[in-house]
């Protein structure tokens, strides 16, 4: 066997490892099995997938890091970006804060051979807390023949929350993620299950459903106690606070409490 073939092959079947990891949302164990391939050489084809998959596993700063001499090489290079690699970087650097120049170079990517530009660009506006600029950027994305079944569902998650926090609109964001929860499950696509999970129990809070919401953050807490996912655990953490904060002020219960958790 052809060594570099065989080391190519080997390194295929990590990525692919680390992507069954990254949709179920073991983002620790994804991130030890990625750490050692950032300080190897590898070859220009599989970069992109391998800088796409540190991004999503909450190591944008590496994805910068394998992508900048494709995307900004320096003025005598022959390398020239495609444009899911100048996606790609974009996304990565919205997700460390630049995200001027992020929408400055998504403008530049041609949606129709990359469309997941149009996700990405909902989450410039999203990070942003510009739930509503996102809207449109979605809408028109979950609606592409071209985006595969999981993306899709990626992209009705990202709507609800917008039309959650930004337009009000509950009722709509509850059809949505009630889709996303019926067509996924804990085994299959996990990362996405829970997440819409987690819209309903935001919903169910922002309705001062307190009862409901309760029940569902407990479920869903229950469920995910052992997926290694710090960013997920965080958010799921302080909606339980708001929760109780809320309720209390709305009830008059345990308010002591509830604000000695914010502290």
């Amino acid at each position: 066997m052809n060594l570099a073939h065989g080391t190519t092959n080997k390194l295929t079947q990590t990525l692919s490892k680390i992507e069954q990891l990254v949709i179920q949302g073991h983002m620790e164990q994804a991130q030890t099995l990625l750490r050692p391939l950032f300080k190897k050489r590898v070859e220009r084809k599989l970069i992109f997938t391998l800088a796409n998959l540190a991004r999503r596993a909450h190591l944008p700063e590496n994805t910068v890091a394998l992508l900048h001499h494709i995307v900004r090489p320096s003025p005598h290079s022959p390398i020239h970006a495609i444009d899911a690699e100048k996606g790609e970087y974009a996304a990565a650097l919205n997700a460390i804060g630049a995200a001027h120049e992020a929408d400055k170079l998504l403008a530049q990517v041609d949606n129709q051979k990359f469309p997941n530009a149009l996700l990405f660009r909902s989450y410039v506006h999203i990070w942003q807390w510009d739930w509503e600029g996102a809207v449109p950027y979605l809408e028109k994305y979950i609606k592409l023949l071209e985006v595969d079944q999981p993306m899709r569902f990626w992209g009705i998650v990202n709507l609800a929350q917008s039309l959650m926090h930004g337009c009000g609109d509950l009722t709509r964001a509850q059809i949505l993620l009630t889709e996303v929860v019926s067509k996924t499950s804990f085994n299959q696509y996990r990362l996405l299950h829970k997440s819409a999970l987690f819209g309903l129990a935001q919903i169910h809070i922002l309705e001062k459903e307190w009862k409901q919401a309760e029940v569902a953050l407990k479920h869903l807490e229950e469920r995910v106690i052992k997926d290694n996912d710090p960013i997920f655990d965080l958010l799921l953490a302080q909606w339980k606070c708001l929760c109780d904060l809320y309720r209390a002020l709305e009830t008059g219960e345990d308010r002591d409490q509830a604000l000695a958790q914010l502290r």
